[in-house]
């Protein structure tokens, strides 16, 4: 059992023993502060937390380190694949211009570094050029890992494709680190601009083994989520049950939450029942009912599905909703009554008597004119137009 506080004190006794280190005769390499900071990062992105004031004093101390490095140091092989990582992970932009204006005029790693150095200062279209006649896999793995999650990253507006082959490059060759997680969340999100539904499960149920808890999972959430929608009818909904089995019961009901809510946007009717039928069974919640009653309101052409809505939206405690969730709530019932309702000038039908006929069309009755709209189906095309103003109000719904 974890006692409380003690990974903050552990980082702690961390970040002294380090700075001991750092202070000894000779002091540390560049190399070993930046593999510091990498042990760091990937510990935090399996869900240590309580690293995350270790990392922050260790990027001050790292970046001080590196702003100091001589150019003999410089020239050392290991020192000088960390500065390249350390300028790929995030590091400070300036600390890594200056140690390139170190480099000789003639040396070979300077075009590496002029395509890091337009990464690091957003230069996409650059940096696509740049990197493309440079090969991750020929590199060393800590510099390649790097250059292939960056590869996959730049590439990936207008060469979605190849983006996602250098992301298994970047997996690949730093599994279990702070690269892997970023390769992963980055391929989920890709997988539909690919078509990919398999890679994207695959992706997926890694990340939710491996990379839940890390401080970056509720982009990996809003991508999983977009994800299911836009392959719905093509996933095995039972695998996407299965991968929610590792969350706790409160990650998986919103996150079954978030789904139903999406798919009510788009119109998936049957996703959106489904998986508020889901949030549902592991906990009570009114979102789930009005999630679920938006997509059904237009599902066919006919008052049935709207007036179903009508009937459950009138039954959701306003008192348990959000504000904003108030305002979809009031939205909702409005554009549900309104195609519940009968069309201006049209009497609702009246039932047949015991015994009466239903009334008869002469069969041969010419048909001078098209035959009207329908008017029932005239006002459901309209109440699809109007569920935009309830779309942006569930944009505004909080997650």
């Amino acid at each position: 059992m974890t006692v409380p506080g003690k990974p903050a004190a552990l980082a702690a006794l961390c970040v002294a023993a380090f700075c001991a280190g750092a202070r000894a005769e000779g002091g540390l390499q560049p190399f070993q502060m930046v593999r510091a900071l990498e042990q760091v990062q990937d510990r935090i992105a399996a869900g240590d937390h309580a690293s995350l004031p270790m990392q922050r004093k260790l990027l001050e101390m790292t970046d001080a380190r590196l702003r100091a490095t001589t150019p003999e140091e410089l020239a050392e092989p290991k020192n000088r694949a960390a500065f390249f990582a350390y300028a790929m992970n995030g590091g400070n932009p300036a600390t890594f211009q200056a140690a390139v204006e170190r480099l000789p005029a003639d040396d070979p790693d300077r075009k590496l570094a002029g395509a890091i150095g337009l990464y690091i200062s957003g230069q996409t279209l650059g940096a696509q050029e740049a990197f493309a006649a440079i090969d991750p896999m020929r590199r060393d793995p800590e510099v390649g890992a790097y250059l292939a999650l960056i590869k996959g990253s730049v590439f990936a507006g207008d060469r979605a494709k190849a983006a996602m082959e250098f992301l298994d490059q970047a997996r690949l060759l730093a599994p279990g680190t702070l690269v892997e997680e970023a390769a992963l969340r980055r391929t989920i999100a890709l997988a539909p601009d690919v078509d990919d539904p398999r890679r994207f499960m695959r992706a997926s149920f890694r990340y939710a083994h491996a990379f839940l808890r890390s401080p970056y999972a509720s982009q990996f959430a809003d991508s999983f989520v977009a994800g299911v929608v836009a392959f719905h009818g093509r996933l095995d909904m039972e695998e996407v049950i299965a991968l929610t089995d590792v969350m706790d019961p409160e990650r998986q009901r919103v996150l079954f939450l978030r789904i139903a809510r999406k798919a009510a946007i788009d119109g998936v009717s049957e996703l959106s029942t489904l998986a508020a039928q889901k949030a549902e069974e592991i906990g009570k919640d009114p979102r789930a009912t009005l999630y679920s009653s938006l997509a059904t309101m237009t599902a066919d052409k006919s008052p049935r599905g709207p007036a179903e809505a009508v009937s459950r939206l009138d039954g959701i405690d306003r008192d348990q909703l959000s504000a904003n969730d108030r305002r979809l709530l009031d939205a909702a019932r409005a554009v549900a009554a309104g195609i519940a309702a009968p069309p201006a000038g049209q009497k609702p039908e009246k039932p047949a008597e015991p015994g009466e006929k239903p009334p008869t069309v002469e069969r041969f009755a010419p048909q001078i004119s098209p035959p009207p709209p329908d008017p029932v189906h005239a006002a459901v095309e309209k109440a699809r137009g109007r569920l935009g103003e309830i779309d942006r109000l569930l944009e505004a719904t909080p997650q």
